[in-house]
């Protein structure tokens, strides 16, 4: 992958597929209400994407206790918690991005080969007879980026197992996870299927595609405004951030957008500023993209001034915000 980021720190992250993983942050007003914000979460009400706060991450885990403590969550726990939601429908994930976040923050805390082998072992383990949870269908999605962060000598030994699982649950009719056994397992053959010819294909999927980034361009560009993550950009160049601010404008929702300017805004691109600025006044935000332009300022502010000129009102009204401050 090229480098496209404004650090080098940046590019690493992407490398290693972000946003498809968890980073718990510590500072987040949400961890000063970390039960409600969990609740909120489970109602669809919030979206961390890949930074959650790390107290929430805590009542996550917790949540199918009666009553869920705060103390840190040790890597015992972790996995335990992960192998219990794999095989039973107590935690209340309502999403299948719900598990994969489960999935990886049981992997910041536990590890990505301790997190493989408990995910791996539920599928040996698992009775195909009977009806699998939301969380054994929708965790193979999450096994094409725990293969990527794994050791080499282990992504082998794993890949053979998880093989012969994807086989044994295709044999039992289980056509949802099968699906996403084989978007992680075999990736952009698997995706093209998936969207290709599609009126409204689900691009989030261009994730999967790693080693065909001309495929990734071209779906990006066929449909504007569909959502993508910023993976997407890290495979198919900063050509895929055209027209971003309008897509994420309307495909993602409002409680999206945090996440989305943290992750485009790692993204060196005139994209990226436009992002910022059409994301200036939004509540969802408060004065993140303000902070944003602050702290790119050098890349940003010729082109905040640029667009000013053109007749930008949010343009003319950032600078007026910033004035004196970059």
């Amino acid at each position: 992958m090229d480098r496209i980021c404004f650090t080098s720190t940046e590019d690493d992250l992407l490398a290693r597929g972000w946003p498809r993983c968890a980073e718990l942050v510590d500072g987040h007003p949400d961890g000063r209400r970390p039960a409600s914000s969990a609740a909120a979460y489970f109602a669809s009400k919030r979206w961390y994407g890949a930074e959650i706060p790390r107290e929430v991450a805590v009542q996550i885990l917790r949540s199918g206790r009666s009553e869920p403590s705060s103390k840190p969550v040790a890597k015992a726990e972790a996995k335990a918690i992960l192998a219990g939601a794999l095989d039973s429908r107590r935690l209340p994930l309502t999403e299948a991005r719900q598990v994969a976040d489960l999935v990886f923050i049981v992997e910041h805390i536990a590890g990505t080969n301790d997190t493989l082998e408990t995910i791996t072992a539920a599928f040996e383990a698992v009775e195909t007879r009977r009806v699998p949870s939301p969380a054994l269908v929708a965790a193979p999605a999450t096994l094409a980026f725990l293969l990527m962060r794994a050791p080499p000598s282990a992504r082998t030994a794993f890949r053979s197992r998880l093989e012969a699982q994807r086989e044994r649950v295709a044999r039992a009719g289980w056509d949802v996870c099968t699906r996403n056994f084989d978007l992680s397992l075999n990736g952009t053959p698997i995706v093209k299927q998936l969207v290709w010819r599609r009126r409204d294909p689900d691009l989030e999927l261009l994730d999967y595609a790693v080693d065909d980034p001309e495929f990734v361009r071209l779906l990006v560009a066929r449909h504007p405004l569909a959502k993508i993550s910023v993976r997407a950009v890290a495979i198919g160049g900063l050509a895929t951030m055209s027209s971003l601010a309008p897509r994420c404008l309307r495909a993602f929702p409002a409680r999206a957008f945090p996440a989305l300017l943290r992750d485009f805004g790692m993204v060196k691109s005139p994209e990226t500023v436009d992002l910022a600025l059409a994301l200036v006044g939004r509540t969802h935000v408060k004065d993140a993209p303000l902070r944003w332009l602050v702290a790119h300022a050098t890349y940003a502010r010729p082109l905040v001034e640029a667009s000013a000129k053109s007749g930008s009102p949010i343009a003319k009204t950032v600078l007026r915000k910033l004035a004196g401050k970059w």
